[in-house]
């Protein structure tokens, strides 16, 4: 979960291990090989250093939306339980947000508490929302500057946090997200689940 805004990956990876550092297979090693060039170019893209928090500048739909405050105050305080809990990159913390069709934004918090990864469903994992993405909907998610899923993945994006009024801010974009992409619900319906690995 580190920011990669500010970092550019360079030069050719070392070795390719397996498990307990044993040697793997040459064609293994080259499919590795190009994977991890893959991913440099697409993390050294412009596209892909849009990771500040940064969100305010892509609200200005907020307005036609009308949140609960009781709702936003759960969805806000979601946020604050996860910050800073999560153990390693692979033991997150994180918070869902479903609406009853079983639609969902998720955030995760990095352990120090300072980003969030935040993920939206996708149509690679539920064929169905296809027909959710329509002009608005994906001008609405790269504006917001979510990456696309490459194979069964979420849109997803890392935003910074560094004050309170950040996660305010995240919390309205979740919950634009959730009525410009999935479509109306009533808010009182909205399910709201933490964890918080032991």
């Amino acid at each position: 979960m580190r920011n990669l805004s500010d970092r550019r990956l360079h030069g050719p990876p070392g070795d390719i291990l397996g498990p307990g550092n044993q040697d793997v297979a040459n064609e293994i090693k080259v499919e590795i090989r190009e994977e991890l060039a893959r991913l440099a170019e697409k993390l050294n893209s412009s596209d892909l250093s849009k990771t500040q928090a940064d969100c305010g500048k892509h609200l200005q739909d907020v307005q036609s939306i009308v949140v609960p405050t009781e709702m936003m105050n759960e969805v806000c305080s979601a946020l604050q339980t996860i910050k800073g809990r999560s153990r390693s990159w692979t033991k997150g913390a994180y918070a869902i947000f479903e609406n009853p069709s079983g639609d969902y934004v998720q955030a995760m918090s990095s352990p120090d508490g300072t980003e969030y990864l935040v993920e939206i469903a996708s149509h690679k994992y539920v064929s169905s929302l296809n027909d959710r993405l329509t002009d608005d909907v994906v001008d609405f998610i790269e504006k917001a500057g979510f990456v696309w899923p490459d194979g069964r993945t979420n849109f997803h994006r890392w935003f910074t946090i560094s004050e309170n009024d950040d996660l305010l801010r995240l919390a309205k974009l979740l919950m634009l997200a959730m009525s410009k992409i999935f479509g109306d619900f009533e808010w009182s319906e909205l399910e709201v689940k933490t964890h918080v690995p032991s």
